[in-house]
């Protein structure tokens, strides 16, 4: 069974993928949320989902704005699994009519 990671993904995906068998695990990247918290195994996972649902309410988006809850890891492993074979799939709607805060998330 594929391993999947979704990331700042709704809790319907990842109620609707957990009851088809999927072995599904949500966190968040932070930039939509203002608080980062990644798995510790990501190199684990076969697919990754990244569809952000809305932007920050001051509208300001930067790496050094949000809480890490997960210091001890950080996205180069995610990208590292991407490159070993894993899929990524993001999904970035358009969010904001800023286009610089659209190309961050």
């Amino acid at each position: 069974m594929l391993r999947v990671l979704l990331l700042d993904c709704s809790a319907v995906l990842e109620g609707k993928l957990k009851s088809q068998g999927f072995r599904v695990e949500a966190e968040t990247v932070g930039f939509c949320t203002g608080v980062r918290k990644l798995p510790s195994q990501m190199y684990e996972q076969d697919v990754f989902f990244y569809n952000p649902e809305s932007v920050p309410k001051d509208g300001f988006v930067s790496k050094d704005t949000f809480e890490n809850l997960t210091p001890q890891y950080d996205l180069r492993y995610l990208e590292a699994r991407v490159r070993d074979g894993a899929t990524f799939v993001a999904f970035v709607n358009p969010l904001s009519t800023a286009i610089v805060l659209q190309r961050i998330l």
